[in-house]
């Protein structure tokens, strides 16, 4: 068992340095409560290889860094690796999560859709015995899975809003507004960079801004750019956009 673990912290570890080599701001942190269970496997003989299964919420362009790095470390840890991408379907990827378990893995990473139906595949993986280590995103009340491996969200919205606001104060007094591309509001990951964006706008332009905020339809590009081009009808001067 302390093989398996080991070895899924390693896998998250290259992860965070590839996905998250912009901001160096890779972490991974203990989730208190999620003990794997005591049925768990212990370890396998020496010549199987160990089986690890990955959940993927939906693949676009950072989402594709990350599967690069855990493919990579895979690859140098010597095990197989099966990936199974939800498409952005919490439903699907819960069917996914089974059908991975049905498959005699040794361990899973995922990185959730929805933080409150992936528990009905958490507590499947606990019960099964199979460890789960969550990444990108962070499920904090749930009692399923032993750790989680994240970006440094928050900084990474600081820094947008950091830099943004510094252009636009080089403009003038303003006053200024802001469109904001902000993720689904049950999105741990996207409030951490909203919070984080505004708490810079705030320190830096302070009353001189209003951020308007704009739906992304969970992260759906083209619900995104719909909704941005009906929000720049009804304020056609914003002085900037930060796609959170």
């Amino acid at each position: 068992m302390k093989k398996i673990l080991a070895l899924l912290l390693t896998l998250v570890l290259v992860m965070s340095m590839a996905g998250c080599a912009d901001d160096g701001a890779g972490e991974s942190a203990a989730n208190s409560g999620g003990e794997a269970s005591s049925d768990a496997k212990d370890t396998k003989d020496s010549g199987d290889k160990l089986k690890i299964g990955i959940s993927i919420d939906q693949l676009f362009e950072s989402r594709v860094a990350t599967v690069m790095g855990l493919e990579k470390a895979g690859e140098e840890a010597g095990v197989e690796m099966i990936e199974l991408v939800a498409d952005g379907d919490a439903q699907v990827q819960n069917n996914q999560i089974n059908t991975l378990l049905s498959m005699d893995i040794d361990g899973l990473l995922i990185c959730p859709v929805d933080l409150n139906t992936i528990e009905i595949a958490l507590m499947a993986a606990k019960e099964a015995g199979v460890p789960v280590i969550l990444y990108d995103r962070d499920s904090p009340d749930s009692e399923n899975c032993i750790s989680v491996s994240q970006c440094g969200a928050t900084d990474d919205g600081y820094q947008g809003g950091d830099y943004i606001a510094n252009e636009l104060a080089k403009l003038g007094d303003g006053p200024f507004k802001i469109a904001e591309l902000r993720g689904p509001l049950n999105d741990d990951i996207g409030n951490q960079r909203h919070n984080g964006f505004n708490a810079a706008v705030e320190e830096i332009l302070g009353d001189k801004a209003e951020v308007v905020e704009i739906a992304t339809g969970a992260w759906d590009s083209q619900t995104a750019l719909a909704n941005l081009q009906s929000a720049y009808q009804a304020n056609p001067d914003f002085d900037a956009i930060f796609c959170g």
